[in-house]
C-alpha cells in the first residue's frame, strides 16, 4: 500500500477526534468531509486501478473507473447491490474476503 486516504485522527486527552478529510468539493454524490471520485483522479488512468469499496459512498468513484480498472465491491453489501443493477465501464469482481482481492493481485505480479 502506498498511500492510504481517509479522515485525518488523533488522540486528545484520552478521546479520539476526527476531522474532515477535505472541507469542501464539488461533487454531490458524496459525503461533505470526502469525494472518493477527486482522490481517483490522483492516480494515472493509464495504469489500470483497483477500488475495493462496500458502502453506497463508493458508487461515485466507481462510476468514475474506465476499461482498464477493475472494482471490487463486497458481497452482501450496498454497493454490491447497485453495480448488480446497472452497467459500469470496468470490470468487477465481487468479494467474500480479502483473500480473493490478495490471491487476483498476486497473479497478476
Amino acid at each position: 500500500v502506498d498511500n492510504v486516504h481517509t479522515n485525518p485522527a488523533e488522540w486528545r486527552d484520552g478521546k479520539l477526534h476526527i476531522t474532515r478529510y477535505t472541507d469542501s468539493h464539488s461533487c454531490q454524490k458524496c459525503p461533505a468531509n470526502m469525494c472518493k471520485t477527486d482522490i481517483l483522479s490522483l492516480y494515472p488512468t493509464s495504469t489500470p486501478r483497483f477500488y475495493t469499496g462496500d458502502g453506497s459512498n463508493d458508487l461515485c468513484p466507481v462510476l468514475s473507473l474506465c476499461e482498464r480498472d477493475t472494482a471490487w465491491p463486497r458481497i452482501g453489501f450496498s454497493l454490491c447491490k447497485k453495480l448488480r443493477e446497472r452497467e459500469v465501464k470496468c470490470s468487477v469482481r465481487e468479494w467474500k474476503n480479502a483473500v480473493a482481492i490478495v490471491e487476483r493481485l498476486e497473479e497478476l505480479c
